[in-house]
């Protein structure tokens, strides 16, 4: 598909910003639509095609940019804010990727770079773009990269959203984004998705948690993300602290899974 041919969409997040008298019920619906397409493409993957899958998304470049943009940072960043186990938590995020990379008997088809620039969404419509980084990878990839479904601390928004949301709150946001979580929870239950079977699930929390904590790292290097006039502002210290934590929390087992939107979506009122 030509990227013309979506027509004149926004981001999700201008959208969502932008768009005047945004109805519950619209934001709902459309993000419902994100997260059933979601579901339906990571579980495409699992029919028994996975070994084609996996020599024609081949992407060994595309691995090697993220690991350069995404992990290696991650260390600096930490020392800067002066988290005192950096090297402990880098370790883990290096070595969980590296791990990821190596033993794919549980990839599924990802799309490798979702985050709300890759969203866009119009009148009745909404398009995912980019992926040049489509691979087959862990099942917590896409949405770890998109936000954490993870209640405390009741942030399950991309990493992109973190300051806006810190500093402004937006209900919108949050409707918006639990509806994705709900969603795509409820498909991959019907579905029967391996990866939220018996002990699978904690592999891919964990994963997921370590992916978006590193997202979070990452954001304070991402141009300017807070209104704030400092570099090393209050918003961007406790981005960086919060994403440790997730981090942390994986690396430590300490995933408390019966808090998680994606075990129970059958309890959320936002369908």
């Amino acid at each position: 598909m030509v990227i013309e041919d979506l027509g004149d969409l926004q981001t999700v997040d201008k959208w969502i910003e932008s768009t005047e008298e945004l109805s519950s019920t619209k934001i709902t619906s459309t993000a419902v639509s994100l997260g059933l397409f979601l579901a339906d493409f990571h579980l495409c993957s699992t029919d028994g095609r996975t070994n084609s899958f996996k020599e024609q998304f081949k992407n060994e470049d595309a691995m090697d940019v993220v690991f350069s943009a995404a992990v290696e940072p991650v260390l600096g960043i930490l020392q800067s804010y002066d988290i005192s186990d950096a090297h402990d938590l880098y370790a883990y995020v290096a070595s969980d990727f590296n791990d990821a990379r190596q033993d794919s008997h549980d990839h599924i088809l990802c799309m490798g770079d979702l985050w709300t620039g890759s969203i866009l969404v119009g009148e009745n419509k909404i398009g995912v773009i980019d992926w040049e980084f489509a691979t087959m990878g862990t099942p917590s990839q896409d949405v770890g990269q998109l936000g954490s479904s993870h209640a405390p601390p009741k942030l399950t928004l991309a990493a992109h959203l973190y300051n806006h949301t810190l500093i402004e709150g937006s209900e919108k946001y949050e409707l918006f984004a639990k509806s994705v979580v709900v969603a795509y929870g409820r498909r991959l239950l019907t579905g029967e998705a391996s990866w939220l079977a018996g002990e699978a699930r904690r592999e891919y929390f964990g994963g997921m948690w370590t992916i978006f904590g590193r997202e979070l790292i990452n954001m304070v290097t991402w141009g300017k993300r807070c209104a704030c006039e400092e570099g090393k502002c209050r918003h961007s210290t406790a981005a960086v602290e919060t994403g440790a934590a997730y981090i942390r929390e994986a690396k430590e087992g300490c995933l408390d899974l019966d808090l998680d939107l994606f075990l129970k979506p059958q309890d959320q009122g936002v369908l």
